[in-house]
């Protein structure tokens, strides 16, 4: 027995030294080819760059990447990095390597990856056709915006409407109506992009039953505000208290005084970002008409509607003299909102720069509504602070005068002394309080 292992020893001693010697060749091989692929990657995208940027050596490049594509493994590795350039050029090197995908034969590979089983790759495939704007391949996208993967979906969108913008607002439309949430979002800000041309597909899907909260958003952004007007006052009187929100917030956007009726009447309304909203809007209209209404809505109970009216007000003819009355002369919530209002069109409006103002109306309108603020604490420093930081030097000087004096009045005011009540007048505490005293006693 001892004379077989002795004798088998030399044969097991050299099966593991072939076994070894093969794993080396196997791992180096290995590593080779990998160096050499890398190499070869790090050569390819060079040759793209330097036909993107259309360097002194481009024309050599395009020669060598179209030798590359004729083979099938070489035009998967071009197709690849295609794939990721393609996101990160613009303008003239976006036409040109648009131009070599065309020339090399990898357009119709883009096709094939749409129907790759991998949704990365699908995704990846129609990203890449919508920046090179493939304009060839347009009708392809179609399939693709049916996928069952949602980003699949989504980069074809995009894809669309990078192509073809004049047809993408109906399909896009059609799209949301079977989409979900978060799908149906990132398809309306598709369409959104698009711009004034898509208004009237919008219009057409609600006049269509489609009234929703999200269509309303997609008209206010397209833009024409003349289409969009009618339906949102329209939308106003809407049971669904989302759809007079986002109709009141895209009057917002630039609505004509024949929309101030309706807004006057959404002021009451029960939903109180509906009144926040239609305050912002009719201050942005700023006709005068509209001061007594926002002034009664100072005194709404939720401060973000306050808020709201008090800066409407600002902006509106007179409004300023309004809240600067109003301080020191109204409840404490009152008085609070139009100080806030006041202090946003000092930033807002240049109501600062009515301090040097040539006409004497705007210079007194702005010393008061500067003296109205400084009585105030809370704004004091405020307005410190910009007497000493603001650009303009007669602004500065002026603001630190006025500072000035509003101290110097408020130092020597006199302390009144508190008047006694009357007998008939002072508070009679209730009946159970005073048994409760006399009983302690």
């Amino acid at each position: 027995m001892r004379s077989i292992l002795l004798g088998t020893l030399p044969l097991l001693t050299a099966a593991l030294a072939a076994t070894v010697a093969s794993v080396w060749v196997v791992r180096r091989t290995r590593s080779f080819t990998r160096g050499r692929r890398t190499a070869l990657r790090i050569r390819i995208r060079g040759d793209l760059v330097a036909v993107v940027l259309g360097s002194g050596d481009a024309d050599a490049a395009r020669d060598r990447l179209e030798h590359l594509a004729r083979r099938r493994a070489g035009r998967r590795l071009l197709l690849e990095l295609t794939v990721s350039v393609a996101g990160t050029v613009r303008g003239e090197s976006d036409r040109r390597l648009a131009d070599l995908v065309e020339t090399t034969g990898l357009v119709s590979e883009l096709v094939a990856q749409l129907g790759h089983p991998d949704p990365y790759r699908r995704t990846a495939a129609a990203e890449t056709i919508g920046a090179l704007r493939l304009w060839s391949v347009v009708d392809t996208l179609h399939a693709a915006m049916r996928d069952e993967d949602t980003d699949v979906r989504i980069a074809a969108a995009t894809a669309y409407v990078r192509l073809d913008a004049h047809r993408a607002a109906p399909a896009l439309l059609r799209m949301i109506g079977k989409e979900d949430e978060r799908a149906a979002e990132r398809l309306a800000d598709l369409v959104c992009l698009l711009g004034p041309a898509a208004a009237p597909a919008v219009l057409d899907r609600i006049r269509a039953g489609e009234r929703t909260p999200r269509m309303l958003r997609v008209l206010a952004a397209c833009g024409n505000q003349m289409l969009a007007q009618p339906v949102q006052m329209e939308a106003l009187a809407a049971p669904d208290s989302a759809v007079r929100v986002e109709a009141a917030r895209g009057l917002t956007r630039g609505a004509s005084t024949l929309a101030v009726p309706g807004l006057l009447a959404a002021l009451g309304d029960p939903h109180e970002d509906v009144r926040a909203h239609a305050a912002t809007a009719l201050g942005r209209i700023g006709v005068p008409q509209v001061v007594p209404a926002l002034v009664a809505l100072l005194d709404d109970p939720r401060w973000s509607v306050r808020q709201r009216a008090a800066a409407a007000l600002a902006s509106v003819p007179g409004g300023v003299t309004v809240l600067t009355e109003l301080i020191g002369h109204s409840p404490q919530f009152v008085t609070t909102a139009a100080a806030t209002g006041l202090q946003q069109a000092f930033v807002g409006t240049g109501l600062l720069t009515d301090l040097v103002a040539e006409d004497p109306a705007r210079r007194a309108v702005a010393e008061a509504a500067v003296a109205a603020l400084a009585q105030r604490t809370s704004t004091t420093r405020l307005l410190t602070e910009a007497a000493r930081s603001f650009p303009h030097p007669g602004v500065r000087e002026r603001l630190g005068a006025l500072l000035t004096s509003t101290e110097d009045v408020v130092s020597v005011r006199p302390v009144v002394p508190p008047v006694p009540l009357p007998r008939d007048l002072v508070p009679v505490p209730p009946r159970a309080e005073v048994v409760g005293a006399s009983r302690a006693r």
